[in-house]
């Protein structure tokens, strides 16, 4: 099992069928149905199921599954190092949070991070906690803020600040209720 045929794996399960994975990967259709024969050959089942003119996991499809996301985030992650090591902190961070944890903590953060390594690209998006979670996983992020920790034993999460709460109440006096 090599890490082309893992990256056809994530490849036609993230975009749903051999057509959108070969314009993804930049390959033909028969390159794309080759390889993923190749791993379903070398895995002895196969890893998709047609419904309908897309494509599901199997179930061994959906066992091999987290296993390649961790072999592809390692991928990025060894490649950035070397990139980052090479040029002496440049490189590119991609980043998640939450929506509305991209507040102005979070831009100082970012901006006292690109003045110590202003040749670093930092990337930010945002998604809901349980996005921000799968990108992770999946390698498409380096790293993800998000709300609550994820248990899940595949990621390692640290709290890293605690959200004040200020609760808001209507006076007595001039409410709503009363004019």
């Amino acid at each position: 099992m090599d890490s082309e045929a893992l990256e056809t794996f994530l490849a036609v399960h993230r975009r749903g069928g051999v057509s959108a994975a070969a314009n993804a990967l930049s390959r033909t259709q028969s390159t794309i149905s080759r390889r993923l024969a190749l791993l379903e050959r070398e895995v002895g089942a196969p890893l998709f199921e047609r419904i309908g003119r897309g494509l599901v996991l199997s179930e061994v499809g959906a066992a091999l599954l987290p296993y390649a996301e961790r072999v592809a985030a390692a991928i990025g992650d060894a490649k950035a190092s070397v990139e980052a090591a090479r040029s002496g902190g440049s490189g590119t961070v991609q980043m998640a949070t939450v929506g509305t944890l991209a507040n102005a903590a979070l831009a100082r953060a970012l901006r006292r991070v690109k003045a110590k390594y202003p040749d670093l690209d930092l990337r930010l998006q945002t998604a809901t906690s349980a996005e921000v979670s799968a990108k992770v996983r999946s390698g498409e992020v380096s790293v993800g803020l998000r709300y609550f920790e994820d248990r899940s034993p595949d990621l390692d999460c640290r709290v890293v600040q605690q959200e004040r709460l200020v609760v808001a109440c209507a006076g007595r006096t001039g409410s709503p209720a009363s004019a």
